[in-house]
């Protein structure tokens, strides 16, 4: 078994944001999955970006605006949303006092398709 802490102690910034690496805690290099949290402070945003995996958010707090390939969508606390490997996101924060908190899980399509 391995614990780890998941606290605002072990943010640091990455993607225009503050985040922690959870699995693989060495980088995201390690594996070809893994999972994160991140932070979004009261009118910040994520930088749009892209990559190889698909990517899962599980919302833990707040609320924001997540913009996919120039489709937006109001997310808020108690929500998931999947995104295709290679579609451009971003996570904005629009609450101007509570901050916007969530999981990222992401894995390559030869582990499944998030179409199931």
């Amino acid at each position: 078994m391995i614990v780890r802490e998941v606290t605002d102690a072990a943010l640091v910034p990455a993607y225009g944001t503050l985040a922690q690496q959870i699995y693989p805690a060495g980088g995201e290099e390690l594996a070809d999955w893994g999972i994160g949290r991140a932070v979004v402070d009261p009118g910040r945003h994520t930088d749009p970006h892209a990559h190889d995996e698909h990517e899962m958010f599980i919302v833990t707090g707040g609320a924001g605006t997540l913009t996919v390939d120039g489709e937006r969508q109001r997310v808020v606390a108690g929500q998931a949303v999947l995104i295709p490997a290679g579609c451009t996101h971003t996570f904005a924060n629009t609450d101007l006092e509570e901050r916007l908190e969530f999981f990222n899980v992401y894995w390559p399509p030869a582990h499944g398709a998030i179409e199931l």
